[in-house]
């Protein structure tokens, strides 16, 4: 099912698009990202995406430049944000296929937008990567957890920042079991001969 534009609290937007999905952000905000396009923690972003990589036609992703940092440039120039003021990620999942989860607690919203798509890959910390600049090799085991969490409160650097290790770590423990029983299920298989 895919998600409807949601206008939240605080004014932010979150906009979904058939091939990316953003945050528009109104005002500014705290915001702490893993992503090599503008990432760390920083107050000066006016949006997040995060950004489908499947071609229309199928097959593999295509780099649109020799970094992933300048590939996710092109990428926010292409839907239409700066990227100076922009930071992002990518995955091969359908944004149609993102979840959003609101949360009220104590007055103050709280919402998450994900996509996960994972087939063995990058489950835990240590996983190979699916993909190596070095090489420019695509990986066939794709996969991906991206995760935007957004909150009316205004949190000090420090707890923006504990807030991204408690998601990841809930990410972590979410993968790690979806993939064990799928690794499981798969071993079981191959003992019984199927």
């Amino acid at each position: 099912m895919k998600e409807s534009n949601k206008l939240l609290k605080n004014g932010d937007e979150i906009l979904f698009h058939d091939q990316y999905m953003l945050v528009d952000l109104n005002g500014q905000r705290m915001v702490a990202s893993t992503s090599p396009l503008n990432g760390g923690v920083r107050n000066d972003l006016k949006a997040v995406f995060n950004y489908d990589e499947t071609p229309v036609g199928g097959g593999w992703c295509q780099m649109k430049a020799d970094t992933y940092e300048k590939h996710l440039e092109i990428i926010a120039s292409e839907i239409g944000l700066s990227s100076a003021t922009a930071t992002g990620l990518s995955t091969t999942v359908q944004i149609g296929n993102s979840v959003v989860l609101t949360e009220n607690y104590h007055g103050h919203e709280i919402v998450l937008v994900c996509t996960a798509g994972v087939d063995m890959n990058a489950a835990r910390a240590g996983d190979p990567s699916g993909y190596d600049e070095a090489t420019v090799i695509p990986d066939v085991r794709k996969g991906t957890i991206n995760i935007i969490l957004n909150c009316d409160v205004a949190l000090p650097a420090g707890s923006v920042s504990r807030a991204l290790i408690t998601v990841t770590e809930a990410k972590k423990c979410s993968a790690s079991g979806a993939i064990g029983w799928q690794l499981l299920f798969r071993e079981l298989g191959n003992w019984f001969g199927n």
